[in-house]
This record gives structure tokens, sequence and C-alpha cells, in this order.
């Protein structure tokens, strides 16, 4: 069986998959009933399902987020579970098939739950943005000037896990840090940056612990980019949606072909906002000043959890439905 997954670039939420499986399933590539396994990420949409053809395929813990949404109901796919109850509603599945985000097992691994025994007085907070945000701007910098710790998430799964045992609370953008921190039991703080962060994942992952998708907007410490965002925003051309709306999915990001058209479109408006943008410094921003009160506020924040008897039934069954694939 192969673990089929987004690997085109280091992301610690996606590099989880090329391990954790094989931790709680022995070697993966010794599971002969099915030829692949489709894990962690957002991965339940045509254009990535075609890597698996008709080939035998075990769907565990995936969800829907980008383009036109997959057909699952074809005798090659098992479905184990998906990420969440709006998944299962999207694909049109039962919502007992929604059991949560895989990269919640991560608090069984007794490894990642080292930690230096720091004061909780002294342990920094962390901030730990969406992977494709670095590519637009200098984050380190703001952190730095907001008194918070950077984290690449272009890292490992056990680097990143490791920063946030380590800290008494994670700003997230991206929501596998948000996920890691839940089942690391630190709490975490939602922010936006970018236009790019995808409200129906979160919400996804959300359904599933009784908890709301509330963020705080902060936008781009880059003027030029912030533009950007809201001209994305306005024109129901981003993957966020400040009204949590449901319908904004379904009709648009959901509706493939349309919308990378309406994209494309936006892209080549914006194309002068992104040339500016790219002879700026990326350490530099007319909003940085902006953006680093924004953090600070974020920092004192008291954070998110999910509740203790919530969270851990909720592993438990996640648990359960993977070894169920053990030979």
């Amino acid at each position: 069986m192969k673990v089929e997954y987004f690997n085109s670039k280091l992301n610690f939420g996606d590099e989880l998959n090329s391990w954790l499986w094989d931790y709680f399933l022995g070697d993966t590539k010794n599971i002969s009933d099915c030829d692949y396994f489709v894990p962690v990420g957002s991965l339940l949409c045509d254009w990535f399902l075609e890597r698996v053809g008709d080939k035998k395929t075990v769907i565990f813990s995936s969800g829907a987020g980008y383009g036109d949404v997959a057909d699952l109901k074809k005798e090659n796919i098992k479905i184990i579970g998906v990420r969440g109850t709006l998944t299962a509603q999207t694909l049109g599945l039962d919502e007992s098939l929604a059991i949560g985000d895989g990269a919640a097992l991560i608090s069984l691994v007794p490894e990642l739950k080292n930690s230096e025994n720091l004061e909780n007085e002294i342990k920094p907070v962390i901030f730990i943005p969406h992977h494709e945000s670095l590519d637009d701007f200098d984050w380190e910098s703001i952190c730095n000037a907001a008194g918070i710790m950077f984290v690449d998430p272009r890292n490992t799964s056990k680097y990143v896990a490791d920063k946030i045992i380590n800290s008494k609370l994670v700003i997230a953008e991206a929501m596998h840090a948000a996920i890691f921190s839940d089942a690391l039991r630190v709490p975490w703080v939602p922010i936006v940056t970018t236009h790019r962060i995808n409200t129906f994942k979160w919400m996804d992952w959300l359904s599933m612990y009784n908890l709301k998708y509330s963020p705080t907007y902060i936008g781009s410490p880059s003027l030029i980019l912030e533009i950007e965002n809201k001209i994305r925003i306005s024109t129901n051309t981003s993957l966020f949606n400040k009204n949590n709306d449901l319908s904004f999915y379904k009709d648009n990001v959901f509706n493939g072909s349309n919308f990378n058209l309406k994209r494309k479109i936006c892209a080549a408006s914006c194309m002068v906002l992104r040339s500016l943008h790219n002879i700026s410094p990326k350490s530099k921003g007319l909003r940085s000043s902006v953006v680093i009160k924004s953090m600070i506020d974020a920092k004192n924040q008291a954070g998110n959890l999910s509740e203790d008897e919530v969270f851990l039934k909720r592993v438990a069954v996640i648990h359960n439905k993977l070894l169920g694939l053990k030979p």
C-alpha cells in the first residue's frame, strides 16, 4: 500500500504523512489488500485523486477544500473516514464517516510529548504561518518586533511539534499548526494574513470539536498585498471567507473550472500590484506597524483548546479506525 499525499514541497502538515502511518501500522508497504492510502490533507478533489486512478484506495481522515469535489462512491474506494462533517456533506456521504483529522494521533506518540519542562512563564509564544505566506513577506522580522518566536512551517512535523510543546501559546495561520497544538494540549489563536487561507478547511476540522472558526484578520504587512487581499475577497476569488459562508464554497471553490478562471482573471488584474511588490523589500511594509500591534494583541489572548473529554473521544475513534487496517 502506497501512502499518497502532497509531497512536492516540505511542509510539516504534509510531511507528517511520511512516517505517522508506519508508526501505527508497521511498514504500510506490506499491507497488500489495497494499493493506495490517502490520509491527512485536503486531497478529496478530482485532480488529486487522478493519481490513484481505478486502483484500490483507502480514504482516511482526508478532507475537501480545493477544486471539483471527488466522486468517492466508486467500487475501488473504501472510506474509513473523512476530516469533518462539512467534507461529508459536500461529498454526499453519511455524516457518520466524519471522524476528524488524523494528525490528532500525534498525541499518542510518546517522543512528541517530551518537553524541556520550562516554566510556563518563560515559554515563548510562537507563530506558525501558512507556508505560502512566506513567499510574500519576511514574517520573522515581524515576529522579532512583536516579541514572538517565528517557526518556519517548511520543516518536518517533529521539528514543529517540538516547538509547539515548548511554547505557551501558538498563533496559528496554518491549520495544522492549530491541529498539532490542540493535540499537544497547547492553546492556539487563529489569524489570517492572506486571501489564501481556506475557511472551509478550518470549519470542517473544528466541526468535530464543537468549536467555531473565529480568526483575527491581520492582513499583510505590505500595503500592496493588502490591496490584493481586499480585491480577492471582494470579488469572491479568495479561499478565505470572512462570513464563514458555506454556500460560497459550493458556488465558487468547488465549482473548480469556473473558480479557477475567475482567479486567473483576478490575478491578471492584480499583476501590476504583484510587480510592485516583487521589487519591494520583503522585510519592510507600510502596514508593518499595524500588523506588529495586531500580533502583540494576538499573543495576549488566552487561546483556544478543545475540551479534554471531546478530544480524547475523537482520538480514540480515529485511532481505532486506523488500527482496523492492520493485517
